[in-house]
């Protein structure tokens, strides 16, 4: 889907979901607990990690999108319940086309090295 958008995308809410459409017609409807989940704003996610910093189910019951904006690189999204945030666009629509290209988690991911027990640690 990425691959087929145009430059040019407006935002607007419909029956509490926001839809972006591009000049090419392009049209997606996007559940604002869908983007809820990928907001990666200081008051919801770890910074360091981008780890969530609350429970999925802390979310409001009923939440909805109460405005949506774009500009050339991003979506603004205020919430129901107040929260706003920002989203890269093109990682929004990248989505769509596939999940496996544009992880939420961070790229810079490293495991801590494995230390396996024995008598000598102490």
């Amino acid at each position: 889907l990425a691959s087929t958008l145009s430059p040019s995308v407006t935002a607007s809410v419909r029956a509490g979901n926001v839809r972006l459409e591009t000049s090419g017609g392009v049209v997606v409807e996007i559940h604002p607990l869908w983007l809820r989940e990928r907001c990666l704003s200081d008051s919801s996610v770890d910074a360091s990690t981008r780890q969530p910093l609350h429970g999925f189910h802390e979310v409001v019951d009923g939440l909805l999108a109460s405005n949506a904006t774009t500009s050339a690189t991003e979506l603004v999204v205020g919430f129901s319940d107040g929260h706003s945030s920002s989203f890269p666009l093109q990682d929004i629509l990248q989505e769509w086309s596939g999940f496996e290209t544009t992880p939420v988690q961070s790229e810079q991911y490293e495991p801590p090295v494995v230390q396996t027990w024995n008598a000598s640690l102490r």
